[in-house]
């Protein structure tokens, strides 16, 4: 990943005219943005419509960053309000992807299963427990254990402060722990 310096130069050449540099960006943070946009809204299509919309709405609004946070952390925001005006814009006709029968389903084991496939299926529900919250929960968890992005951080992407990231990953991680405890993956 490019240093903070490399990227506030790739701006300032973007705000002076060279297209090419604004290019630079959005190759090195595309994987970045698509991933956030997916795990949100679960369907590769709008993913890309609204990633892409980001990048846009990243372009115009430039001369608004100001350099004293990271530019992904900057771009990671815009690309999350994108993902949250599109869901709140399509509420009604979206429906969740995974639903409890899918996830009984995934945790009902076979007697014979050596422990290897034991941990696999484990690690899978955990996987779909994460995408069967809501978007904006789904989206918090994997920002701070799969992007390893800091509670300052996501609080800067989210809009909220630091103290108030941590409180809402410790009640989203109770929710999880709930599920899981259903699921006779945790056991108390």
């Amino acid at each position: 990943m490019a240093s903070q310096h490399d990227d506030n130069e790739m701006v300032t050449r973007s705000l002076s005219g060279d297209e090419g540099a604004y290019a630079v960006l959005v190759g090195r943070y595309q994987h970045m943005v698509f991933t956030l946009v997916y795990s949100m809204l679960r369907n590769k299509e709008e993913a890309d419509e609204v990633a892409q919309d980001a990048f846009v709405k990243a372009y115009l609004s430039l001369k608004q960053f100001r350099g004293d946070s990271k530019f992904s952390s900057w771009l990671y925001r815009i690309a999350y309000r994108a993902c949250l005006d599109y869901i709140r814009k399509n509420a009604r006709h979206r429906t969740d992807s995974i639903d409890e029968k899918s996830i009984k389903y995934m945790t009902d084991t076979d007697a014979g299963m050596d422990s290897y496939g034991e941990i696999e299926q484990k690690e899978y529900t955990v996987r779909m427990c994460i995408e069967s919250l809501p978007a904006e929960e789904s989206a918090f968890v994997k920002m701070f254990y799969y992007d390893k992005l800091s509670l300052s951080e996501i609080g800067n992407i989210t809009g909220i402060s630091e103290n108030n990231a941590k409180v809402r990953l410790f009640r989203i991680r109770n929710k999880l722990k709930s599920m899981l405890e259903k699921k006779q993956l945790l056991s108390i």
